[in-house]
């Protein structure tokens, strides 16, 4: 199913699913594969869809997982779940909405996780609140209000927050008073 090749902190892999009568072939590489815990899976091809991010998750020493610009739903976040050492998560411009972040808010070890330009509302944020170990949350481009920002503050180990283009007023960014470790806002 997975094809290995290993070069100078590369690993590149082909996954073959048959899906649909059509063969989706796709490339991974991974970009700082250290020792035998993959690092990063970029996944940045539209025809992914949650059959193929299942076999990727089988890959269970996963750190990094990027799902950027792919047709991954809230369901087939599930599968993520499952990556026991999975602390980046990209799932900027996918349909990811609000539903996943169930699945999201279940990978207590998550450090980073970027949501741009998704789905993800007010509602969707509430979940995350309890990410203990989050370090970095990219909501660029979301509908997101200050009544979503609200439940950040429980994220104490916020260090840097992207709220470019989103719906947070002057108001709004007084519940971020309590984050004593962020280092970088991002309006």
């Amino acid at each position: 199913r997975a094809g290995v090749l290993q070069r100078e902190h590369e690993l590149d892999v082909t996954l073959h699913r048959r899906h649909r009568a059509l063969d989706v072939s796709i490339r991974i590489t991974f970009a700082q594969f250290v020792g035998s815990g993959n690092r990063l899976v970029p996944i940045e091809r539209s025809e992914a869809t949650d059959a193929l991010l299942r076999d990727v998750c089988e890959l269970r020493g996963l750190r990094w997982l990027a799902l950027n610009g792919t047709n991954i739903t809230d369901s087939g976040l599930e599968a993520v779940v499952d990556l026991p050492r999975l602390e980046r998560l990209w799932l900027s411009h996918t349909p990811i909405g609000d539903s996943g972040m169930e699945y999201v808010s279940q990978m207590p070890g998550l450090r980073q996780l970027f949501l741009d330009a998704t789905e993800v509302t007010d509602a969707g944020l509430a979940r995350l609140a309890t990410l203990p170990r989050l370090q970095l949350l990219s909501l660029i481009y979301l509908p997101v209000t200050d009544a979503g920002v609200r439940r950040l503050r429980a994220l104490s180990n916020m260090q840097s927050l992207m709220l470019d283009s989103t719906r947070i007023s002057d108001d709004g960014l007084s519940h971020l008073s309590g984050l004593k470790d962020l280092e970088t806002l991002s309006l």
